[in-house]
């Protein structure tokens, strides 16, 4: 039996995040990914890793699929570990998986947040930068979580709310399309992979783990729209656009605003999905978030680094 094989057939029985599970890969990369596992001395699964793999310039990288945020080990701890176990526990199971990583000369990930010990890694001569986003808890009243907001922030949904509907749609093409012209008002706009953006929407459909919400106003008009997924823990903002002319509007502000309270209603926590651009950095900090470290661990060398830039 394949590792992938393998990897499917348990996946059900572990608790993965969405952007780990098989459906999502099956998409995001088709047939460019992998994984690896390790077992305890019972063969029980202790810890998984499911990776993008493909060959560039004859030489296997593992890379983040695209629209992946988040892809790193998840262990499966034994019930009752005190620290020392614990980290004794990740050690032992990280090495493990790094053992049977395929060669190659590029690897790179972005680890789930909550996942702070890459030691093992820099024992194997991998590197380490921070990126950041911003998660909230949603385990207290609505009043609550809207007091915690910027006042400014406040004012403007209020302002919004009076002029503006939430619906939940489903069609991804609005928010796509925004995302689109978004990225394309930047000066350093990136292609959209619209093939691949459907692909991941009619999977994540067909397993109940999206939503999509658009801002309209009175007369019909479209002012934004925010993609969402969730898993058992979270649910994410992944993508996300508006309307020029009605940026001002106030309409992100109120569909975050009705996303968090999405979440806090299924129990879950909000991840505004990070950016380190500052502007909008700014503007996910103002709903009092906790400014969370990701870690993006690496390891390759200068040829690869001339063959393949990033």
């Amino acid at each position: 039996m394949s590792t992938i094989t393998t990897y499917r057939n348990a996946a059900p029985q572990l608790r993965l995040p969405v952007f780990a599970q098989p459906w999502w890969l099956d998409v995001a990369a088709p047939e460019q990914w992998n994984a690896v596992l390790a077992y305890d001395d019972k063969g029980n699964i202790t810890a998984t890793w499911a990776f993008g793999l493909k060959q560039v310039g004859g030489m296997k990288r593992i890379f983040m699929p695209p629209y992946t945020p988040y892809l790193g080990p998840i262990f499966q701890y034994p019930a009752g570990l005190n620290e020392y176990d614990r980290r004794s526990f990740e050690n032992k199971v990280a090495e493990q998986l790094i053992a049977q990583l395929p060669e190659s000369k590029d690897i790179r990930f972005k680890w789930q947040p909550g996942a702070d010990n890459w030691l093992p890694f820099f024992w194997k001569d991998f590197s380490q930068t921070s990126k950041y986003t911003y998660i909230l808890k949603t385990d207290t009243s609505e009043e609550s979580i809207f007091s915690g907001f910027k006042d400014s922030l406040q004012r403007q949904i209020r302002k919004a709310e009076k002029q503006l509907s939430i619906h939940s749609s489903d069609n991804a093409d609005n928010a796509i399309r925004l995302l689109e012209k978004s990225l394309g008002q930047r000066s350093a706009g990136t292609p959209i992979r619209k093939k691949t953006l459907l692909a991941i929407d009619q999977a994540a459909k067909n397993h109940q783990a999206r939503t999509i919400l658009e801002a309209i106003d009175k007369n019909g008009q479209l002012h934004a729209a925010i993609y969402l997924v969730e898993d058992g823990d979270a649910m994410y903002y992944l993508y996300g656009g508006y309307e020029d002319q009605f940026r001002d509007s106030g309409a992100m502000s109120l569909l975050f605003w009705k996303a968090i309270q999405l979440a806090a209603g299924k129990g879950l926590t909000f991840n505004f999905e990070g950016s380190m651009i500052q502007g909008v950095e700014r503007f996910f900090r103002s709903f009092g978030g906790q400014l969370t470290p990701v870690s993006f661990i690496y390891r390759s060398n200068s040829l690869f680094r001339i063959v393949a830039p990033i």
